[in-house]
């Protein structure tokens, strides 16, 4: 196991944690947020926020994992077993039908797979990424409305105002003093 494997199942979990345990792990404050060095320190220390990129695997390596499968053991076995059995014509046809589906296996999930892989990497290397600094001071804006999925959102909502005293019609939105600065970027 690495330092990283360490770190992601360190933080895993972190959703799933009481409030007050999470920010005293984390060594924050929800008010003031993360001081600029304290960022740098962990920006150093764990690294950006990126998945690492992996090496791509060799088609002979996706070929040959089909045989790690149990199936294709029992194919090869019945094409040996039909073709030791009979040398006529007829008992060719199986064994070859069944040695072509063993090759068919090995190559149709590498195909398939092979232009996702291909638009995912066009994409990444289309894009330029570029950010704007906010000082640790400022505040970030995060409006849930009702058909939102807040899923793949990297904040957490600590605290949020409710619009109506009634609970069946509440409607919540994190306020901010943010909300000026970011009407001014446009």
């Amino acid at each position: 196991m690495v330092a990283s494997d360490v770190k992601t199942n360190q933080h895993s979990m972190a959703h799933a944690l009481p409030l007050d345990q999470l920010i005293a792990e984390l060594g924050t404050d929800v008010v003031q947020g993360l001081a600029d060095n304290q960022a740098a320190s962990r920006l150093e220390n764990g690294g950006s926020n990126e998945l690492a990129e992996q090496s791509p695997v060799p088609a002979w390596k996706k070929f040959l994992a089909q045989f790690r499968e149990l199936v294709i053991w029992i194919l090869i076995a019945a094409a040996i077993i039909s073709g030791a059995l009979d040398r006529r014509t007829s008992a060719r046809v199986p064994f070859g039908s069944v040695l072509g589906v063993i090759e068919h296996n090995g190559t149709l999930p590498d195909s398939s797979e092979f232009r996702p892989v291909k638009a995912v990497d066009l994409s990444q290397t289309g894009i330029a990424f570029s950010t704007t600094r906010w000082p640790s001071s400022d505040w970030v804006v995060v409006m849930l409305g009702e058909q939102d999925n807040p899923r793949y959102a990297t904040a957490r909502v600590v605290g949020c105002l409710s619009k109506s005293a009634d609970p069946y019609e509440k409607r919540f939105e994190v306020r901010c003093e943010f909300e000026q600065w970011l009407t001014s970027m446009k």
